[in-house]
């Protein structure tokens, strides 16, 4: 047994080798906690308020984004240049997804040049130069100014993960971001269904023209509400892991389930509750292929657990069970529309038009594989290859595969380093799952959101939803920042 007063002086060697780590003076210090006051959560306040006019899909809306994207990081360049105390991650742990991601954007605006050679231009632009007997520029492009837009959009994305990937590698605020996410993920998914359970056909003081009955909350269309509220459910299930697994365990087996159950019961039941409505506003959309990603999601998740060197396998193997157990008593108990549709006929019109927009974007990426149509181009292209069969009779702006989308805009090579450039990330992410002992569920969830939003984009555009894809960028950031121990000094990161 140890000695009395051991354990005060294993605290004050501890107190005081965190103080040897702890860089720069207390005025640094003071001008870091200003630097995030200031740059990073009005940050988070943006991406977390970005669903509210209708998943940011309006021009206004999305622009407002981008353009307060852009002000932080302005912002973080201007501190950045005075003292580097705000970069706190190495370019070397980002350097290849970082080129990836710029020469997928650096290829979308050539798309738009004249000056390349005339044999890559597009022969719309022959076209309409006979037509209107007037020489026009061509380019690889059918659409210049979707380019422009949608390159905007992306940096926006890049953005927001930069900046939290910066100060997020605090662990402190690393906790607070998940926690803010998770409310206001409950906000919207409660709002979502008080708004169905009052029978208020509306999304705002706005009447719904499209999925009536459905959880929609704030965002028009089903699909993509799920894949946000997918990303609540898996960012609650992280916070009730990291709660629980926080815990003193007990001296078997069966103390430790005890101390647990007592735990859920008595201090973390409101998280609980968090879960079941996060869960039930996500059946309650009644989006087949938001609900099945979300549940791909929690499998990444919980395999991810029983990955981390922290937990034991009987927590892990405990855990699964209850998150397993209560899926399936959920779902009975509200999946009921949602179990019709699963058990539908796939002879309705939205699952009939999907194969066809299927094989016209491959027919599409088959003509120009390397060189693409244009960042942004879809629907252009969609007239170009529309059929006369019944199902294309129909506007349609999206392909409902966020990769044969790209590969049509960008071409397969440059869509590929897209796609990479995200992978890259969520890899070492995984890998920072084994690496961290204490707050792996910060990587974790990295990865199980990107697994979730991934086979989701397989089916639908919830990506291409500004409010989704900002959401998604920083959970990356965050799963990203914390895939390293903190026990290196802020500034010395950048060496």
């Amino acid at each position: 047994m140890p000695a009395r007063g051991a354990g005060t002086i294993d605290g004050a060697a501890r107190a005081a080798a965190r103080q040897r780590w702890t860089p720069g003076s207390d005025d640094q210090q003071h001008q870091d906690r200003v630097s995030e006051r200031v740059i990073f959560w009005p940050l988070v306040a943006v991406v977390l308020l970005s669903p509210v006019p209708f998943g940011s899909v309006d021009p206004w809306a999305w622009g407002l984004l981008a353009a307060l994207v852009g002000i932080a990081m302005i912002a973080w360049c201007v501190v950045a240049s005075v003292g580097r105390d705000v970069v706190t991650v190495s370019i070397g742990k980002y350097w290849l997804s970082a080129a990836l991601f710029a020469l997928a954007l650096l290829w979308a605006e050539l798309q738009s040049a004249a000056w390349l050679p005339v044999q890559w231009h597009h022969p719309i632009w022959a076209e309409a130069s006979k037509a209107l007997g007037v020489t026009l520029a061509g380019s690889v492009a059918v659409d210049h100014y979707e380019i422009g837009s949608t390159l905007v959009r992306l940096l926006a994305y890049a953005g927001v993960f930069w900046i939290t990937v910066h100060f997020s590698r605090n662990r402190y605020t690393a906790r607070r971001v998940l926690y803010a996410l998770l409310i206001a993920e409950a906000v919207f998914a409660v709002y979502g269904l008080l708004v169905k359970f009052s029978g208020s056909e509306t999304i705002l003081w706005y009447a719904k023209q499209f999925y009536r009955g459905n959880v929609t909350s704030t965002f028009i269309n089903r699909n993509s509400y799920a894949t946000f509220a997918g990303i609540g459910l898996i960012a609650a299930t992280a916070v009730v892991a990291h709660r629980l697994l926080s815990i003193e365990p007990g001296v078997s087996r069966r103390d430790t389930l005890q101390i647990f159950i007592r735990a859920l019961a008595e201090r973390e039941w409101m998280y609980i509750v968090i879960w079941i409505v996060m869960f039930t506003a996500l059946v309650l959309t009644d989006s087949r292929a938001g609900v099945a990603s979300a549940c791909i999601g929690l499998a990444a998740f919980l395999l991810m657990m029983a990955r981390a060197q922290s937990v034991p396998r009987f927590a892990a193997r405990a855990m699964a069970g209850v998150v397993v157990a209560a899926v399936a008593l959920l779902f009975v108990v509200s999946g009921g529309t949602l179990d019709k549709r699963l058990y539908s006929s796939v002879s309705d019109a939205t699952d009939a038009v999907r194969p066809e927009l299927y094989r016209m974007t491959i027919n599409a990426i088959g003509d120009s594989p390397y060189l693409g149509f244009g960042l942004g181009s879809f629907e252009d292209v969609f007239h170009l290859y529309r059929t006369d069969s019944h199902e294309m009779m129909t506007r349609s702006v999206r392909a409902h595969n966020t990769y044969l989308e790209n590969a049509l805009e960008l071409g397969i090579p440059a869509a590929s380093m897209l796609c990479l450039a995200i992978v890259v990330i969520a890899a070492q992410c995984f890998l920072g799952v084994g690496r961290r002992r204490r707050d792996f569920v910060y990587p974790a969830l990295a990865v199980a959101v990107s697994v979730q939003v991934g086979v989701h984009a397989l089916v639908d555009f919830s990506l291409q939803i500004p409010a989704v894809a900002a959401t998604y960028a920083m959970v990356l950031g965050l799963g990203f920042a914390q895939s390293w121990s903190g026990d290196v000094p802020a500034n010395r990161a950048y060496e």
